[in-house]
């Protein structure tokens, strides 16, 4: 979980003690970062996830508003309108077959 250390620790420091910020948890699998970031007082969580069964495991969480079933593309998704967040997060997603880099 050092990875997801990091990650909170940058989004703390990014967001200078706001809590408002709409995040969008890329490859969210289970809902760990989620989880952590909420736990930090973030509360505006979204998850994608191209995995049915992860995004499943995420929503048992509770902790996100919205789960978009779906891979990261050059094209838009039309499940989100532009502008809709301040942070996007890819944690522990980059690499061979996943998020392609």
């Amino acid at each position: 979980l050092v990875s997801h250390d990091k990650m909170v620790a940058a989004v703390l420091d990014l967001c200078a003690g706001r809590r408002d910020v709409n995040i969008l948890d890329v490859g969210a699998g289970t809902g760990v970062l989620g989880k952590r970031l909420h736990a930090e007082g973030f509360t505006n969580l979204d998850a994608m996830e191209p995995s049915h069964e992860m995004l499943k495991a995420a929503e048992k969480t509770g902790v996100f508003k919205k789960y978009i079933n779906d891979f990261i593309t050059e094209e838009p998704n039309p499940e989100i309108e532009n502008d809709t967040y301040d942070v996007l997060l890819l944690c522990g997603v980059c690499g061979p077959g996943a998020v392609p880099v």
